[in-house]
């Protein structure tokens, strides 16, 4: 007998059930304007539908990816609901506490050119990591390094949707796209600290001859510790005022496990010099970027310009996983 089609029917049923109360919730905490995470969720399953062998994950995630789309249309409809007093209506939502006091909406549209550069800037540097990813999946033997760096490709491209989509709709719109943007950067944030362990376990396969048994327990620690320091509500992701003491607190764990990275490729590039020896050049510069960001960007907005040249490196380092044989 084949329960195949029995399995996939109870998890169709189970997604939809439990998508109905996150519809609700999301709504009522974020507004409808939280779609671009919806979108973003969507074509990170669906695209892993088309990556799992096994039928049954595979249906799975195709499964989850049509829920996340069709839920940004039952958005839609819960706030037409809202509106009619079938449910009730979040009164302090997406209200940060200057505005409450004054009465005034601090959004602003993008300047046209701006938004058009910065969206196709944002959607060349997806496409180029997820088809990168994709094909280094497709070439390498699966648990090799080829592979691994196709996964750790991937892992970085959805990360970085989840925050770069609402991030180009917001850009497009001038629609108050708060929350989508605080959830998809909560989402980033632990992505990219997965994407920096297995750019760990890479190097420590890459370069065999070299001994990185000093660096793995603080490794771990710094991963944890930033994962952990994510988590807190203190950081207020999806509020108009975050806190800029908690993004600096969870950024030294992660600057840390950085450098770590960074001095593992730095050394095993001294002893074997190969393709994979830019790499630690690469996260030096992301992390020269990023730092004046998280230090200075509040206080000097300009300075957030310096994401283009991190987001470049970040680029430069999946390109350089084709160099693996």
């Amino acid at each position: 007998m084949c329960f195949d089609g029995l399995i996939t029917g109870v998890i169709v049923f189970v997604v939809i059930g439990v998508f109905h109360p996150i519809t609700i919730k999301c709504e009522y905490y974020f507004s409808e304007n939280i779609w671009p995470v919806f979108l973003a969720a969507g074509f990170v399953t669906a695209g892993l539908s088309c990556i799992v062998s096994q039928p049954i994950i595979s249906a799975s995630l195709a499964v989850l990816g049509c829920t996340f789309f069709w839920s940004i249309i039952e958005l839609k409809h819960q706030t037409k609901r809202v509106e009619k007093g079938w449910f009730p209506k979040n009164p302090q939502r997406g209200v940060s506490i200057n505005e409450a006091d004054n009465g005034i909406s601090s959004e602003k549209k993008t300047p046209k050119p701006v938004a058009f550069a910065e969206t196709c800037f944002d959607g060349i540097y997806l496409g180029v990591v997820f088809f990168s990813g994709l094909l280094l999946c497709a070439k390498g033997d699966p648990g090799g390094e080829k592979w691994l760096f196709g996964l750790t490709a991937l892992v970085l491209g959805a990360g970085d949707a989840f925050h770069l989509i609402p991030r180009i709709v917001s850009r497009n719109s001038g629609a108050d796209y708060t929350a989508a943007l605080g959830v998809g950067k909560f989402i980033t944030s632990i992505t990219m600290t997965v994407f920096y362990m297995l750019l760990w376990n890479i190097g420590r396969i890459h370069y065999p001859g070299f001994e990185f048994a000093a660096f793995r327990v603080p490794v771990l620690i710094f991963a944890a510790v930033r994962v952990a320091l994510c988590l807190f509500p203190q950081n207020r992701w999806a509020s108009k005022t975050p806190s800029g003491n908690w993004a600096v607190w969870r950024n030294i764990p992660f600057v840390l496990l950085g450098f770590s990275v960074m001095a593992m490729y730095a050394a095993g590039s001294r002893i074997q010099p190969d393709g994979l020896s830019p790499v630690w050049v690469a996260v030096l510069i992301s992390f020269v970027c990023y730092i004046p960001v998280v230090l200075f960007s509040g206080k000097y907005p300009r300075i957030a310009m310096l994401m283009l040249p991190k987001t470049c490196a970040y680029a430069a380092i999946v390109l350089l996983g084709f160099s693996l044989s």
